[in-house]
């Protein structure tokens, strides 16, 4: 939920007016029908998925093969992804840590 907030406000904050930000309310069932319409609305673009969770705690390994399958059948390349780096811990316990984790997560999203 509020990462997607945090997207719009930095890709505002940065400019990227190139930038098309797509939210995913609901995973399971999975979403192919609307995955499959904006790559074909967004012919050009590259898919990210942005998740604020660890590489290894949120939705990407259940999302990312999905996805893929959908791109795959309207040939475009595999998504990425952009988010924190995997972690044994689900937060670093320090405001400064957490902070330029976050920022490194924004500069990612928008490929800074």
């Amino acid at each position: 939920g509020q990462v997607y907030y945090d997207l719009i406000k930095e890709r505002e904050k940065k400019g990227a007016d190139d930038v098309v930000i797509c939210r995913v309310e609901q995973i399971a069932p999975f979403p192919w029908d609307h995955v499959e319409r904006w790559a074909d609305k967004y012919p050009n673009a590259d898919f990210k998925w942005c998740q604020e969770e660890h590489f290894n705690m949120g939705a990407w390994f259940y999302v990312a093969p999905r996805i893929n399958r959908v791109l795959m059948k309207v040939e475009r390349p595999a998504v990425e992804y952009a988010g924190r780096a995997p972690s044994a811990s689900t937060a670093t316990g320090h405001l400064g840590a957490h902070n330029r984790e976050y920022a490194a997560f924004m500069d990612e999203a928008f490929g800074f």
